[in-house]
C-alpha cells in the first residue's frame, strides 16, 4: 500500500538528500558568498560562488546616455595610503584611452575624480551613440563639399555684379589705354632680350633699339603688334560668362588671368621672334619673313591657345549652387 505523504512530514535527511532539478536560470549567490573577492554574482550547478575576473557593469554605464553624471568618492574603495578625494576609473583598458602617468590613484594611474569622470562621460555618450560617430556619419551629417557652404545669395549676386563691372571696366581701359600697353611690353621686350644676350638693346617708350648689319633699328610696337586688343575681347567674354553664373566667381577670375598671361607672353616670343631675324639677316629681308610669316603664325596659335586654356578653365571649375538654409 502506498501513501503519500506531505513535504512536512519527511525526514530532513531525505530532503536535503533528493536529487537537484537542474534550472535553465543560473542561481545568484545571496549573503556572505556575494561578498567575495571578485564574485560575478552566479552560483555553478554544484552551488560554488564563481569567480569572474570581468567586474559587473558600473552604474554610470546602465544609463545608457540618459543621465549623465560625475564619478564620486563613493563608486570604489581608496587603497591604502591614496589621497584624498582620488577615485579609480571604473572603465575597462582600451588603447585610446592615455598610458598611466605614474602619479598616485586608484589603480589606473588617473589622479583626481575630474579625469575619471570625463572618461565616463565619453564612454556613455560613445554606449549611447552619440560620440564619437563614424567618418563616414559625420560627413552624411555635413556638407559633403565646399560648394554647399556658398554665401547667401543676396551676397553672391552682389559679389558677381562688382567683378564683372571690374572686368567690363577693365576691356575698356586696355582698348583705351593701349598706348600704356605698348610702352610696357617695349619694356619687357627689351629686358628679356638683353637678359637672354639676343642683342643689346635699349628702350625708349614704345621703341627698342639694337644693332643689326651696321644699322641701327628703331623697332617700334605699334597699335597692330600690341596684346592689348587680344586680351580685351576675354575680358568681355569672362564677364559675361560669370554675369549668367555658369561657373564659380573664382574660377572666372582665374581662366581670365591664365588666358591674359598666356597671350601676353605668346605675343613677347612673336617680338623676340621678329628681332633675331632681324639682327640674323638684316632689313627688311628678315623683318618680312618674320613679320610676316612667322609672326602670323605665332599671333594665331597663341589666341587659339588662350582660348582653349579659357574654355578649360571654365569647364574645370564647378558651378554655383544655391546657399543651403539652416
Amino acid at each position: 500500500m502506498v501513501r503519500l505523504l506531505p513535504r512536512a512530514a519527511l525526514p530532513r535527511r531525505l530532503v536535503e538528500d533528493r536529487p537537484r532539478v537542474r534550472s535553465h536560470r543560473p542561481r545568484t549567490c545571496t549573503g556572505s558568498v556575494s561578498r567575495r573577492a571578485g564574485c560575478s554574482g552566479v552560483l555553478s550547478p554544484g552551488g560554488t560562488c564563481v569567480v569572474s575576473p570581468v567586474r559587473p557593469a558600473p552604474p554610470h554605464w546602465r544609463d545608457q546616455g540618459r543621465h549623465r553624471r560625475r564619478l564620486g568618492a563613493g563608486d570604489c574603495p581608496l587603497p591604502p595610503g591614496s589621497p584624498a578625494g582620488h577615485t579609480r576609473s571604473l572603465l575597462p583598458s582600451s588603447p585610446r584611452r592615455p598610458k598611466a602617468t605614474g602619479r598616485t590613484g586608484c589603480g589606473t594611474g588617473q589622479s583626481g575624480p575630474g579625469r575619471a569622470g570625463r572618461w565616463a562621460r565619453i564612454v556613455t555618450r560613445r554606449m549611447a551613440g552619440k560620440w564619437p560617430a563614424p567618418r563616414s556619419a559625420r560627413r552624411r551629417g555635413g556638407p559633403a563639399t565646399r560648394r554647399e557652404l556658398a554665401p547667401s545669395p543676396r551676397r553672391e549676386w552682389v559679389g558677381r555684379g562688382l567683378t564683372v563691372s571690374a572686368m567690363l571696366a577693365g576691356a575698356v581701359l586696355l582698348v583705351a589705354g593701349q598706348g600704356t600697353f605698348r610702352v610696357l611690353e617695349a619694356w619687357a621686350t627689351g629686358a628679356i632680350a638683353g637678359g637672354m644676350r639676343l642683342a643689346p638693346t635699349h628702350q625708349a617708350g614704345t621703341s627698342v633699339f639694337f644693332p643689326a648689319k651696321k644699322l641701327f633699328i628703331d623697332f617700334n610696337v605699334t597699335t597692330g603688334c600690341t596684346a592689348a586688343l587680344l586680351i580685351s575681347p576675354f575680358f568681355v567674354l569672362a564677364a559675361g560668362v560669370v554675369a549668367v553664373g555658369r561657373t564659380s566667381l573664382r574660377w572666372g577670375v582665374a581662366a581670365l588671368a591664365v588666358t591674359a598671361l598666356t597671350i601676353f607672353m605668346v605675343n613677347q616670343a612673336r617680338l623676340l621672334t621678329i628681332l633675331v631675324f632681324i639682327r640674323r639677316w638684316g632689313y627688311p629681308r628678315g623683318y618680312d619673313v618674320s613679320h610676316v610669316l612667322v609672326g602670323t603664325v605665332v599671333s594665331t596659335l597663341g589666341v587659339l591657345g588662350g582660348l582653349v586654356l579659357f574654355v578649360s578653365c571654365l569647364r574645370r571649375g564647378p558651378r554655383p549652387q544655391a546657399a543651403i538654409s539652416a
